[in-house]
């Protein structure tokens, strides 16, 4: 897979930041205007987003920053409430909770 992050930086306001390419192994999912966050001290959650043919998808995937490993995460289906797809919905990740998305645009967008 792909992906990436800013390491370095010191936190002294100069610079020193750097893109990193971070190689991914797993069932990467391929979105644009998704939602997501960390979670956990080494879980990212991605939720939602359009993929490769624009069409807005219910999914919810995960990486585990530790081993740089993809994995789905299977959604309630049979009792509502359940979370509707969406695209550019904020995200946040709140502790006790996990993650929470708020607003975007539904599929009848």
């Amino acid at each position: 897979g792909e992906g990436g992050g800013l390491g370095g930086g010191g936190g002294g306001g100069g610079g020193g930041c750097e893109w990193v390419e971070l190689a991914t192994s797993g069932p990467a999912v391929k979105r644009a205007h998704h939602s997501g966050g960390v979670v956990s001290d080494a879980t990212l959650l991605i939720f939602s987003g359009q993929d490769e043919t624009l069409i807005t998808r219910r999914t919810l995937s995960s990486l585990d920053l530790r081993t740089a490993t993809w994995s789905s995460v299977p959604l309630p289906t049979d009792t509502p409430p359940h979370p509707s797809p969406r695209i550019d919905g904020a995200a946040a990740a709140v502790r006790g909770v996990g993650l929470v998305v708020f607003g975007g645009v539904g599929e009848d967008f």
